[in-house]
């Protein structure tokens, strides 16, 4: 799907008439170099839930062979190996479920921050 435009910082948009939350990955791993100006999003499924992973680019389908992560990248959220990809580039494999439950606790923390607890 195409990122909506008139988006702005929501956190989800309607799809299908039913709400589909988003993670931007491009926030959540802090991603430096300019925002491709027509984002898209991956809609993904765990369990009975949907989510959709905000990226710049939509590489293609290919096999790949699955690599374990050295302990140098034991620390990364939700990234649970690499691959080697077509054009000799280290691609990076997500772990869905993790990467929703990180950015969950991580949105949780910011809003129980933002609410006063009472006296």
């Amino acid at each position: 799907l195409e990122l909506p435009p008139d988006i702005g910082d929501a956190a989800y948009f309607e799809q299908r008439g039913e709400p589909l939350p988003f993670i931007r990955l491009r926030e959540v791993f802090r991603e430096e170099w300019p925002a491709h100006p027509r984002p898209r999003v991956i809609v993904v499924r765990f369990g009975s839930r949907r989510a959709g992973l905000v990226v710049d680019r939509i590489y293609g389908r290919c096999q790949t062979v699955i690599k374990p992560l050295g302990p140098l990248f034991s620390e990364v959220p939700a990234v649970s190996g690499s691959t080697i990809i077509g054009n000799g580039d280290v691609g990076m494999i997500l772990d869905i479920p993790a990467l929703i439950r990180h950015c969950a606790s991580i949105e949780r923390d910011r809003i129980r921050a933002a609410v006063p607890l009472p006296t």
